[in-house]
């Protein structure tokens, strides 16, 4: 508590042989007992932080000012089915995680697509797999600047301005994690990736079949940033607003011929497999 924080101050401030009036942000009633160990009887919070009277001592959690309960959602749905010359399946799934910090999640859909058609008596088949990703993210680990926030700072002041340390009573450098946590809310990365192939399989004999495959690995990432301005009641502020982009492509592709013989003798097998694949990348 905001108290407790005064108290410790006051206790490491007397413990180094110090004079507890240098701290301004709290007023102390204490004095020396019969064997000249300090005492103290009353810590009263100063009765504003700011040099503009706007901002009031606070008793902030900033544990449960910045966090809440994460929670976490995964969405399944498969539909299969076919007939004697086709097969197909799809399925999507959607997964969202919602952070134990302010406005931190983790989002992703995922969509599947197989099909194959078979036709010439069995002897062709021709098919396609396609796998379809879209992520979304806000990471964010304020823990640190939670646990050393003073607890007598408020998030924000009466009048709606952030609350800040008092940087004009000597207070230390420290920071709002909720106010970082909210100016940089939608500073959101997005990420899609597309993965895929066609494919054709001609049996050309019973045991020689003829295999061309295309592949394809799409992957996209753009992180746009806004830094936003703002100011805090207690001095600190940024006044200089900007915005960065950055995305990057990356393309694979993969084409594959093969040729398979297979040859059963009684017990003996022979199996001989003659291909060529070329594969170009871009990025």
């Amino acid at each position: 508590s905001s108290l407790d924080y005064g108290t410790a101050l006051w206790q490491a401030t007397v413990n180094d042989g110090n004079d507890p009036s240098t701290i301004r942000f709290y007023n102390y009633d204490w004095n020396y007992d019969h064997n000249g160990v300090p005492v103290l009887n009353k810590v009263t919070p100063v009765t504003w932080l700011d040099s503009a009277n706007g901002m009031r001592p606070s008793n902030t959690d900033w544990f449960e000012a910045a966090g809440r309960t994460g929670l976490q959602q995964n969405h399944q749905i498969t539909i299969s089915g076919g007939s004697e010359k086709l097969r197909s399946l799809f399925s999507a799934n959607y997964y969202n995680n919602q952070g134990t910090q302010i406005y931190t999640f983790f989002k992703r859909l995922a969509l599947r697509f197989n099909n194959e058609y078979t036709m010439l008596n069995n002897r062709l088949k021709i098919g396609e797999n396609l796998t379809i990703t879209h992520l979304r993210m806000r990471e964010a680990n304020y823990n640190y600047d939670a646990l050393v926030m003073p607890p007598n700072i408020p998030v924000r002041t009466e009048t709606g301005m952030w609350g800040g340390v008092a940087m004009n009573l000597g207070m230390d450098d420290f920071w709002n994690p909720v106010l970082s946590l909210t100016v940089n809310k939608d500073n959101i990365p997005q990420f899609a990736k597309i993965l895929g192939n066609i494919y054709a399989e001609l049996k050309i004999l019973d045991n020689l079949t003829f295999k061309s495959q295309y592949g394809i690995d799409y992957s996209n990432w753009n992180e746009r940033n806004i830094d936003a301005t703002w100011k805090s009641a207690g001095g600190k502020s940024d006044v200089i607003s900007g915005v960065s982009n950055i995305q990057w492509t990356d393309v694979g592709q993969t084409l594959s011929n093969t040729l398979t013989y297979n040859l059963s003798k009684g017990e003996h097998n022979l199996d001989v497999l003659g291909g060529i694949e070329t594969f170009k990348f871009r990025t």
